[in-house]
């Protein structure tokens, strides 16, 4: 009787712990699925982040690029008024 009592609280205490595994692994499921979702928003929050700061180096360049153009025309007015100046002198 004391055998039987042993082996069927072995049982349980087995059946328990196999219980308790399960538990522990559907946390673990779910934990990473969690940590998942997070990764994925913060990819999609860095891409974001990413393409906001590509368009502003665009624009930036695009500026630069026009200003550059500007800069030279303006070179370009002050060296022919220049030449002119000197034919006038001449």
């Amino acid at each position: 009787m004391l055998l039987a009592k042993l082996l069927s609280q072995s049982e349980d205490e087995s059946a328990d712990a196999d219980l308790i595994m399960i538990l522990r692994k559907q946390s673990e499921v779910s934990q990473n699925s969690a940590t998942k979702e997070d990764a994925m928003n913060s990819t999609k929050s860095i891409n974001a982040t990413l393409e906001k700061l590509s368009a502003r180096l665009a624009a930036l360049e695009q500026s630069h690029k026009s200003h550059g153009l500007k800069q030279r025309h303006g070179d370009h007015d002050h060296d022919h008024h220049e030449g002119e100046k000197r034919q006038r002198l001449n």
